[in-house]
């Protein structure tokens, strides 16, 4: 029971230390300072998850626009007006539990990033499905921000660092951008076509899809790079490297311990201390001689 606790409230540190060291893209700053005074206003009805649900909603909403571009060119007006809507409900939905001091920093932290992905899948799949992008350029773009949610997630459990912005970029300079090609393309021939290559048709869609795709891939590389270097130079503090003769001292010292009877009744922690008093008498024997 007491290992649970201790467990529970390891993961929630986790979870704050990753809320307070999280890094953003350029406008991060200044979208801290707007939300910071607007969660002040905001009315009592508009919960967490209800913000959440807003978030989740606009972000399907922003992909049936764009697959409705299908049938009239128009609907590139919805794909900034709802990512502006999922903006408020994504930026506010964690800011709104934390002013009202109503966190649920494990639940809020599954809920809100298993829905980001989903909601990019949304956003993808929207423009797969639509003449403007080939569906194996859409399905690379997914899958390769599905990885680096992957390392970004795994990087807050092992480090306790939340970084979601990479040159400056980070989910609402994302947004701005693909609000910015939608609008443009409203004055331009639906669907944009450029050239032909092998029999395909491909349109400026497809060329912005395939030029994101190879950055999400460098982003997801030099991110695994410095995720493992980092951590290879914590994990190297914490050990002494030992000789050979050492090792074979030690695992016929665990062997023994292990079969003993009084080693079969230890715990893992009272097993540690044992190794720990074995190793000191041990390095004592050695300093002696």
């Amino acid at each position: 029971m007491a290992k649970a606790k201790k467990s529970d409230k390891a993961i929630k540190e986790k979870i704050k230390k990753s809320d307070k060291s999280r890094t953003g893209g350029i406008f991060y700053p200044t979208e801290r300072k707007i939300i910071e005074r607007l969660v002040k206003r905001l009315p009592r009805y508009l919960t967490p998850d209800r913000m959440t649900a807003l978030s989740i909603f606009s972000y399907f909403c922003v992909g049936l626009c764009f697959y409705l571009t299908t049938f009239s060119k128009w609907w590139f007006i919805g794909v900034p007006i709802f990512f502006i809507i999922n903006w408020f409900g994504d930026s506010f939905d964690g800011e709104i539990a934390r002013y009202r001091n109503i966190q649920r920093p494990r639940f809020g932290y599954y809920v809100d990033h298993l829905l980001d992905s989903v909601g990019a899948v949304f956003l993808v799949v929207g423009l797969g499905i639509s003449p403007l992008m080939q569906v194996s350029i859409s399905f690379a773009i997914i899958i390769l921000f599905l990885l680096i949610s992957i390392s970004t997630y795994l990087a807050v459990y092992t480090q306790g660092r939340y970084k979601i912005g990479y040159g400056g970029v980070g989910g609402t300079e994302g947004r701005i951008i693909i609000s910015l090609f939608a609008i443009v393309s409203l004055f331009f021939t639906y669907p944009m076509n450029l050239f032909h290559l092998f029999g395909t048709v491909f349109t400026a869609w497809d060329v912005a899809g395939f030029l994101v795709s190879l950055l999400l891939l460098f982003m997801f590389i030099l991110g695994v790079v410095q995720n493992l270097n980092y951590l290879n130079k914590i994990d190297r503090k914490t050990y002494k490297e030992i000789s050979l003769s050492e090792y074979w001292e030690k695992s016929i010292f665990l062997n023994r311990l292990r079969n003993s009877e009084f080693g079969k009744l230890m715990s893992g922690e009272t097993m540690d201390a044992a190794i720990k008093d074995w190793q000191k008498a041990n390095q004592k024997k050695k300093n002696s001689k």
